[in-house]
């Protein structure tokens, strides 16, 4: 079984709903969320504390580090694309682990920051 379906089925017993996950969201968006949900991406704090790859973990708006959460929360520099796919406040968890509907917003949101994550 790859690791993301084992990953994936965990989260089952947490309530959950895996089957948007398995079933509909296509394998490059799957990909993409896993690497999100964990922090394991091309964002500065995992390639800077993991990888030694970027000179600094800080955002280019050089207030935070710059994780999934402040991509997807605080940033003020990607505050007007922000805005654009959420125009109501959105839990960071209903982003990550949401509806499909909420799902494709993550996914739109970071396509259209031109992110490599």
């Amino acid at each position: 079984m790859l690791d993301i379906e084992k990953n994936v089925r965990n989260l089952q017993v947490t309530g959950i709903n895996c089957n948007i996950w398995l079933k509909i969201i296509p394998s490059r968006k799957k990909a993409f969320l896993f690497h999100v949900r964990t922090g394991h991406c091309r964002l500065n704090a995992h390639m800077f504390r993991k990888l030694k790859l970027t000179p600094s973990p800080t955002c280019p708006c050089g207030l935070e580090d710059q994780t999934p959460e402040h991509v997807l929360m605080t940033c003020p520099q990607l505050k007007p694309i922000r805005d654009k796919v959420w125009p109501a406040s959105v839990p960071l968890r209903t982003k990550l682990y949401g509806s499909r509907q909420d799902l494709e917003a993550t996914t739109s949101f970071v396509s259209q920051t031109k992110l490599m994550v």
